[in-house]
C-alpha cells in the first residue's frame, strides 16, 4: 500500500525521530553523569562478623550500609534491622546481643574501593581501627582480609 501522507508529514515525523536520538544522546550523558554522582556518593559496604573462642570459629551476622550520617544492617538469620549513628555503633548492638562471653564482634569492610578498609566512611577522617577487636588474632585474619 502507498504511503498517502505529504511529504510535510514525513519530514515532520523524521525530525521528530532525530529529536528523539538527539535526546537519547543528551539523555546518555546525563545518566553518565548520574552514575558518577552515584558511584562517588554511595555507601560503604559492611559486614559484621561474630569470632568465637580464640579465632576457633566465626560467622557473618549481618550486612549493612554506611552513610555519611548514619549506618544500617540486616541481620543475616532473622532480618532484624539495625540503625546506628555508625557501623562500629551497629557493632556495638550486635556485641550485646551476642550472649556468650567468648565471642567478639567486628567490623569488616567489604567495599574494594576503599583505600583503607579499616577507616571511617569519611576519607579525610583518620581514626583508630574501627574492627571493635580485643585480641590481635581477629576475624579478619582468619579470613584473610585487611579488616
Amino acid at each position: 500500500m502507498a504511503d498517502t501522507r505529504s511529504s510535510d508529514t514525513r519530514s515532520d515525523i523524521r525530525s521528530d525521530t532525530r529529536s528523539d536520538t538527539l535526546g537519547d544522546t543528551r539523555s546518555g550523558d546525563y545518566r553518565d553523569v548520574l552514575v558518577l554522582e552515584a558511584r562517588a556518593l554511595a555507601p560503604r559496604l559492611f559486614a559484621i562478623a561474630y569470632e568465637y573462642g580464640d579465632g576457633e570459629d566465626g560467622e557473618i551476622v549481618a550486612y549493612g550500609l554506611q552513610f555519611p550520617d548514619h549506618a544500617d544492617a540486616t541481620g543475616v538469620d532473622d532480618n532484624h534491622r539495625t540503625r546506628a549513628e555508625s557501623a562500629e555503633g551497629v557493632r556495638e548492638l550486635y556485641a550485646c546481643f551476642a550472649l556468650d562471653a567468648d565471642v567478639t564482634t567486628h567490623v569488616l569492610w567489604l567495599d574494594q574501593s576503599a583505600p583503607d578498609s579499616t577507616s571511617d566512611f569519611t576519607p579525610e577522617s583518620t581514626p583508630e581501627s574501627t574492627l571493635g577487636s580485643t585480641r590481635p588474632g581477629d576475624i579478619s585474619t582468619i579470613f584473610g582480609e585487611n579488616g
